[in-house]
């Protein structure tokens, strides 16, 4: 993250015939209190799965790879049961990453299944020109199974996932350069396996252009095993660019659901500057006195908001979830102290996002600004009595007392009128759960102390976690 990220152009308030700034200065932020923004690959980082399955399944693979050999048991059974320990890891963080970037998964997945199917054109390849196999013999190790049925159903699936891409993300370029060399491969093996299913022709035939004998002019002098790794390493190299081009336009969905008026293109550069935080059970996020300098956005599991009622009892008075936040009245109105505590009630997951970028969100968005605007006002009325009359006067009435903030995309205009009629009071529910009548108690939970609160332990980031 930027630690000198320039702040968005603050707005005044009219409070009767004086303009008055409301917006806080932007915080000169250094040392602790500084964001370490997340890197691209920590989408791609393991998020479900914890990381000593790692360890066993590279240690039963080993132990499946090894008895097999001794045992003579067929190439395709040891490494096929070599992957299954890996295919259910990958299955549950797929999981993940479609509850959390939707479509992004399906790169996921095509990475995965295209890395097996690549695998199998480089064996070919090494044992045609390094072992000196012939060309008919050249099967790898799925493709002794049935060298046509193998490799058709694998570029099947590769080509119908390619084309969902493209009309899921018809902006990356990547993916145009792909598809063509991907339908080229599929061309191949369509006609390979209606011939051999329909013509009785041999598995391990030429095909169109392979030599010799392709059903075009003969072929173009190159053997089927050279032809097809060519297809291949034409289609993954595009492949991989995509799907890096994706990741990087790629944004948590509890980041849409915390702030839904605002254009996607600024929720894609909020998306950033933001850092990842874990915290195990009953871990202390926020505590009364921890400074008011972020936001925090529910990404995975629970928090439960705690405070005191007025015979010194510890009352629990909300629970958050995925998509809600809370921390944004230290941020809204100057000098509010966090008066709640904020414990995971699960193993939680958080995105914390600094000042400067929150408040740039509010300026590129007239309805994120009016709902927090207003959230503003309404937590003045409610913050303790060591609040002077002068600081209070300091927070007008704010809604519609500003100008309107600029639109900085294409987007902006309709995004911020989507829901420009929610109305935020007292931290309820997302903009999103309150449309739906979702009476779930939301942001703002830091607005009152918990005395009885546990000390606040750092909180834990996984390695190879958002970075």
């Amino acid at each position: 993250m930027e630690a000198a990220r320039a702040c968005p152009s603050q707005q005044p308030f009219k409070s009767g015939s004086e303009e008055e700034v409301v917006m806080k200065a932007t915080p000169q932020l250094a040392g602790p209190t500084t964001l370490k923004a997340d890197s691209y690959w920590s989408k791609m980082a393991i998020h479900r799965v914890p990381s000593k399955y790692l360890l066993i399944s590279a240690f039963i693979s080993y132990m499946i790879l090894a008895i097999s050999y001794l045992e003579g048991a067929p190439p395709w059974i040891a490494f096929g049961l070599a992957l299954l320990p890996w295919s259910l890891m990958v299955m549950f963080e797929l999981q993940w990453t479609y509850k959390h970037f939707h479509w992004f998964a399906l790169f996921g997945l095509m990475a995965f299944v295209q890395t097996i199917h690549y695998s199998e054109h480089c064996i070919e390849i090494i044992q045609v020109h390094i072992f000196h196999e012939p060309t008919y013999k050249a099967i790898a190790i799925f493709s002794t199974l049935n060298i046509e049925w193998v490799h058709f159903l694998g570029d099947t699936f590769l080509t119908i996932g390619t084309l969902i891409l493209v009309s899921k993300f018809p902006r990356n370029p990547w993916l145009w350069v792909a598809i063509p060399f991907q339908i080229a491969h599929q061309a191949e093996h369509t006609f390979l396996i209606f011939n051999y299913l329909f013509e009785g022709a041999r598995a391990g035939g030429p095909g169109l252009l392979s030599s010799p004998g392709g059903a075009i002019g003969g072929g173009v002098g190159l053997s089927r095993p050279d032809l097809h790794w060519i297809y291949n390493t034409l289609y993954t190299i595009p492949f991989v660019l995509s799907l890096i081009y994706q990741l990087k336009r790629t944004y948590d969905e509890a980041l849409d659901e915390a702030f839904p008026e605002a254009p996607k293109a600024e929720l894609l550069e909020a998306s950033r500057h933001l850092e990842t935080f874990h915290y195990a059970v009953s871990e202390t996020v926020l505590a009364p006195g921890d400074d008011a300098d972020r936001l925090y956005i529910i990404v995975e599991g629970e928090a439960v908001v705690f405070r005191h009622d007025d015979d010194g009892q510890v009352v629990e008075v909300a629970t958050l979830h995925k998509g809600q936040y809370f921390g944004e009245v230290g941020l809204l109105v100057p000098g509010a102290p966090h008066t709640k505590t904020i414990r995971a009630k699960t193993d939680l997951t958080v995105l914390a996002m600094d000042e400067p970028t929150f408040r740039h969100l509010m300026d590129t968005s007239q309805a994120t600004h009016d709902r927090f605007a207003e959230m503003a006002a309404d937590r003045v009325v409610h913050l303790p009595d060591a609040r002077t009359s002068e600081d209070n006067e300091r927070v007008p009435a704010l809604v519609g007392a500003t100008s309107a903030p600029r639109a900085t995309s294409r987007g902006s205009a309709r995004a911020s009128g989507a829901r420009s009629g929610t109305r935020v009071n007292g931290g309820a529910s997302t903009p999103r759960a309150r449309a739906n009548g979702n009476g779930a108690q939301r942001s703002g939970a830091t607005a009152a102390r918990g005395k009885a609160a546990a000390p606040k332990p750092a909180p834990r980031k996984r390695a190879g976690d958002k970075s």
